[in-house]
C-alpha cells in the first residue's frame, strides 16, 4: 500500500535521544535545544515552509496489512529520512493512499 504524507500534524519527543544527549551536554542546553525544535516545528511556520519545499510530499510504499498500519510505517521512515536526529518525531499526519 502507498501512502502519501502532505502533513506532518503531530510530534512526539524522542525521549531517549534527549536523555542520551542530556547526559552529555547537560539538560539545560538540551532542553533549549528541544524547546527550539519545538517552536520552529509546532509553533513556527519556519519547518513546515522548509518541508513543503522538498521533504513533503513523503512516498512511501509500506507492506502493511491495514491503512493504520502502513501510516506508521510511512511515519517511521519520514522520521529516519527527514528526523533522524531531531529531538521531535513524526507522531500523526496527513495522508493520501495511492
Amino acid at each position: 500500500m502507498k501512502i502519501r504524507i502532505t502533513e506532518i500534524t503531530e510530534w512526539r519527543e524522542d525521549t531517549g535521544l534527549v536523555g542520551g544527549d542530556a547526559s552529555h551536554e547537560g539538560d539545560a542546553a538540551v532542553m533549549r535545544l528541544v524547546a527550539e525544535e519545538r517552536e520552529a516545528k509546532v509553533y513556527g511556520e519556519d519547518w513546515r515552509r522548509k518541508a513543503q519545499g522538498g521533504m513533503l510530499p513523503f512516498e512511501f510504499d509500506a507492506d502493511a496489512e491495514t491503512e493504520a498500519e502502513a501510516v506508521e510505517e510511512a511515519l517511521d521512515a519520514f522520521a529516519r529520512t527527514h528526523c533522524e536526529f531531531d529531538y521531535l518525531k513524526p507522531m500523526e499526519c496527513e495522508y493520501e493512499v495511492a
